[in-house]
């Protein structure tokens, strides 16, 4: 658990701890998004920035891994809201948000992976590479049932887990994702799995560790680059 609630902090402190993650351009989207939406949110007190607050409470819940318990205790908000209202507003507000996120999901073509590939500074050998891939194990609460012979065990993590897959251009920029899905599943497999995806991406150049050699003969449209296992 996150030590910092072992005293109290006042909210514009988590706000500015948010904000060192997540730029305003991302979150005033996310509030342009919102705002267009029939929310009811809960509270004693609604003040002016009220939905706003509760994004950012969200944000920081989800960036720290902290219950809504320990935000309650240790969050001075300079207003009155209940344990209750912040369980029921950051559950609204992720849900909502959901809409958003896919709309930030966009593929593209290899016009615009090139495009933003162009001042990339790689070496000869993987010069055209327009597309990085990788995968991430995020860990799970635990429960029975989930120790290492089960499908959830992450060795990555040492603990239960769930692995997402991304792809992302040259400025990180996130053009899909898969998940979550057993960590046990090979990325190599993975991509075998999901073999007429990666066919049609004509003109892609993927990069990934190790873990993708299998891309190298698995496609005839993609090229796959990966590093060497030491």
């Amino acid at each position: 658990m996150y030590k910092l609630f072992e005293m109290h902090i006042l909210f514009h402190q988590m706000r500015e701890e948010v904000e060192e993650h997540v730029s305003d351009e991302v979150i005033n989207s996310m509030l342009s998004y919102l705002s267009k939406l029939e929310i009811t949110l809960w509270g004693m007190e609604k003040p002016r920035n009220f939905l706003r607050d509760m994004l950012v409470t969200m944000l920081y819940k989800d960036l720290k891994n902290i219950g809504v318990v320990k935000l309650h205790e240790g969050v001075c908000y300079g207003y009155k809201v209940s344990k209750n209202s912040l369980m029921h507003n950051t559950d609204v507000i992720r849900e909502k948000l959901y809409g958003w996120a896919k709309e930030q999901i966009v593929l593209g073509n290899k016009n615009t992976w090139n495009a933003a590939a162009r001042n990339s500074s790689l070496g000869n050998q993987v010069k055209d590479t327009n597309l990085w891939i990788d995968s991430t194990d995020f860990p799970l609460a635990e429960r029975n049932g989930m120790g290492k012979s089960s499908e959830y065990w992450s060795f990555k993590l040492n603990s239960s887990g769930q692995r997402f897959m991304t792809l992302q251009d040259a400025h990180l920029r996130v053009l899909k994702v898969w998940g979550g899905y057993s960590p046990k599943l090979y990325d190599g497999h993975f991509l075998r799995s999901h073999h007429d995806f990666f066919e049609s991406l004509s003109g892609a150049k993927v990069i990934g560790d190790n873990h993708f050699e299998m891309g190298k003969k698995l496609f005839k449209n993609v090229k796959f680059y990966t590093n060497y296992a030491s």
